[in-house]
Formats: C-alpha cells, sequence, structure tokens
C-alpha cells in the first residue's frame, strides 16, 4: 500500500522540484544579465 501511495506522488513531486529549479536558474541568470536588484513579473514570463 505505501509503495502504490510513493509510486503516485513521486512522479509529480520530482516534476515539481525540476520545474522550480529551472525557473530559479533562469531567474538568477536575467536578474544577474539585467543588474536588476529583483525579478520582476515579466522576467518570470520570460522563462517560463
Amino acid at each position: 500500500m505505501e509503495v502504490e501511495k510513493y509510486e503516485k506522488w513521486l512522479p509529480k513531486t520530482v516534476f515539481l522540484f525540476t520545474f522550480s529549479q529551472a525557473i530559479t536558474n533562469c531567474l538568477f541568470q536575467k536578474t544577474r544579465n539585467n543588474k536588476a536588484e529583483t525579478p520582476d513579473f515579466l522576467t518570470l514570463i520570460a522563462c517560463v
């Protein structure tokens, strides 16, 4: 029973983690390139 629960949630967790990591990396790159203090909404849209 426990294994089935893990098989169900693990892919979603991995996907969300990877997705958030990608966005974070993208935001960091864009912010550093623009020399901006904080990433703005448009930067977030550009990452997605």
